[in-house]
C-alpha cells in the first residue's frame, strides 16, 4: 500500500497535517476553470447580458469554489493569529472574483475592485 500526501474525500482533498492546501488550490482551480469558460460568452461586444453573467458567477462558480469553505477557511478572530496560508487563499479567491467581476461589468482593469464589486452587485 501506498501512501500519499492527500486524499480525496465526498469532494474535500485532506492531508496529513490538515493544512488545506491542496484543497485551498483545487478551489481556486475550480474557479479559474470556470471564469474561463463563461468569460468567453461574455464579450462586451455580442456576449450575454451583465445580469446572466452575474446569476451564472453567483449559481455556479462560488458554489464550487467554496464547497467545504467552513472546513479549509475559519473566520477571523483575533484572540486567534490567522494562518499565512489561509490568508493567500482568501487572496486568490478574491483575485477571481475581481476577474468574474471585470467580465461581469467589461470595465478596465484598472477599475478599483470594491468600485467592481459594487457595480457588479458582488458580495465583498
Amino acid at each position: 500500500i501506498k501512501t500519499t500526501p492527500s486524499v480525496k474525500l465526498l469532494g474535500v482533498h485532506l492531508d496529513r497535517e490538515l493544512r488545506w492546501h491542496e484543497q485551498g488550490a483545487a478551489a481556486l482551480a475550480k474557479g479559474e476553470a470556470w471564469l474561463i469558460q463563461t468569460a468567453r460568452i461574455a464579450r462586451a461586444s455580442r456576449g450575454i447580458g451583465a445580469s446572466d453573467m452575474r446569476r451564472l458567477y453567483l449559481g455556479v462558480c462560488v458554489p464550487r469554489m467554496l464547497y467545504a469553505a467552513d472546513l479549509f477557511l475559519s473566520p477571523r478572530v483575533k484572540s486567534i493569529p490567522p494562518r499565512e496560508a489561509q490568508r493567500a487563499i482568501v487572496k486568490k479567491l478574491r483575485s477571481v472574483q475581481r476577474r468574474a467581476a471585470l467580465a461581469i461589468t467589461g470595465a478596465l482593469r484598472s477599475t478599483p475592485t470594491d468600485v467592481l464589486d459594487a457595480y457588479a452587485h458582488l458580495p465583498p
